[in-house]
C-alpha cells in the first residue's frame, strides 16, 4: 500500500496526512492540500543617527489558508461545523488543523497545528478527467504552530 501524499504550501510531501480537529467529534481526515502562513510584523526602535537600537514585539497575523480535499471529506468537515453550530452559521465554529508530512522519506516527521481556524469561503471546481471531484475551502487559523514552535509571542498564547 502506498504511503499517502498530500501538498503543503504548493510542494509535493513524501508523505502526509491532514486532519480536522473539532472539539468532541470524530477526526476528519484524508485532506490532499493546504497552505499556510503568518509572520510578526515588528518595527525598529530608531535612536540616534536613524539606527536600530531595538525591536517593538510587533503584531502578529496569519493568512487565510487553503485546503482542499476530496468533496466527501471537505462535505463532512462542514457537517461536523454544522453539527457544532446549531442554529447558527458554520463559519462561526472554530476547529483545528493538524497536518503531519515528511518532505523526504529520510526526513523526520514534522507537525504543524492551525488552532482556533474558521471557515471563510468554499469552491467547487468540475472538470472533466480521471481525478476525483476536490472542494478548496479558505480558512483563517488564529495561530499557528510548527514542530511545537510559534511566531506568536507567548505572553498573547498565555493571555497576559
Amino acid at each position: 500500500m502506498a504511503l499517502p501524499q498530500i501538498t503543503l504550501n504548493s510542494k509535493r510531501q513524501a508523505w502526509g496526512s491532514i486532519s480536522a480537529e473539532i472539539d468532541g467529534l470524530p477526526t476528519i481526515r484524508n485532506f490532499t492540500e493546504i497552505s499556510y502562513g503568518h509572520r510578526v510584523n515588528a518595527e525598529p526602535e530608531l535612536g540616534t543617527g536613524r539606527v536600530a537600537t531595538n525591536w517593538q514585539p510587533g503584531v502578529y497575523e496569519t493568512d487565510p489558508s487553503k485546503l482542499k480535499g476530496f468533496k466527501a471529506n471537505v462535505g463532512e468537515l462542514k457537517a461536523a461545523l454544522a453539527l457544532k453550530a446549531g442554529d447558527k452559521s458554520i463559519s462561526d465554529v472554530f476547529f483545528t488543523m493538524t497536518i503531519k508530512f515528511k518532505p523526504q522519506d529520510t526526513d523526520p516527521p514534522s507537525v504543524v497545528v492551525l488552532h482556533g481556524c474558521r471557515l471563510l469561503e468554499s469552491t467547487n471546481s468540475h472538470a472533466a478527467g480521471p481525478d476525483n471531484l476536490q472542494t478548496e475551502v479558505s480558512i483563517k487559523p488564529t495561530w499557528i504552530e510548527e514542530d511545537g514552535l510559534t511566531l506568536l509571542p507567548l505572553s498573547e498564547i498565555l493571555g497576559g
